[in-house]
């Protein structure tokens, strides 16, 4: 009877790592390909702010600056994230409306920049269940062309890490409790957001521009804490 309801166990937690293991496909690139072809210099980009749907307050901006810091050696000329914020909230102050009430036209205009970055943090998970514990963040993209007001990139990603170990005595179980519980910690949480941003620039399509700006240095000093965990 204990072997039966261990099996059952341990086939619970392997399908919870199974279906943590889904990742949404891909964008087909053709799309962004052509658009990148028909370009004559290296584009300027703003990444906007990350607007939320879950209740951790500060995660959309950590997911930001985890992004610009894996987006910024890319073939673009991105604007520093300061210089957005500053920009946006005079235009706030001035037309009497959130900046997400503009059109991406407006808001290129505004900003100065031949591309938009949208993101979206979708979901949060945090699961403690003695043996397993999990934490996960999911976010989506979207780059739209700020003078056409098209997109020509989205995606969406889930990151997860998982720890589990099904105890065959007390002495492993104890050990497991310690092992998973460390799981949860905000060192966990930071190297899931920065796995998240990683897949999420990795899978857009790789172009170079005439042109293009190689200096980075900004971005990555803002994101130097998620690469040293």
């Amino acid at each position: 009877m204990q072997s039966i309801k261990l099996a059952t166990v341990t086939l619970f937690f392997t399908g919870l790592v199974a279906c943590s293991l889904f990742h949404q496909q891909a964008n087909d690139p053709a799309v962004f390909i052509h658009w990148a072809n028909t370009v004559s210099h290296s584009p300027t980009v703003a990444i906007l702010p990350f607007t939320n749907q879950t209740n951790q307050v500060d995660l959309p901006e950590l997911v930001r600056v985890g992004f610009c810091g894996h987006f910024s050696p890319l073939s673009f000329n991105d604007r520093e994230l300061d210089e957005v914020d500053e920009t946006l909230n005079l235009i706030e102050k001035e037309q009497k409306k959130s900046w997400g009430e503009f059109s991406s036209q407006e808001l290129g205009s505004f900003l100065g920049v031949d591309i938009l970055i949208y993101g979206e943090v979708t979901d949060y998970t945090k699961i403690y269940a003695g043996v397993y514990s999990q934490i996960g963040v999911g976010a989506k993209i979207k780059m739209i062309d700020a003078q056409l007001g098209q997109t020509i990139w989205e995606d969406a990603y889930h990151a997860r890490f998982h720890e589990g170990n099904i105890p065959f005595n007390q002495f492993l179980a104890v050990f497991s409790l310690i092992k998973t519980g460390a799981n949860i910690r905000s060192v966990q949480e930071l190297r899931v957001i920065d796995d998240l941003c990683r897949n999420l620039v990795n899978r857009i399509p790789r172009v170079t521009f005439p042109g293009e700006n190689t200096n980075v240095a900004l971005c990555q000093l803002q994101v130097a804490s998620f690469r040293d965990l």
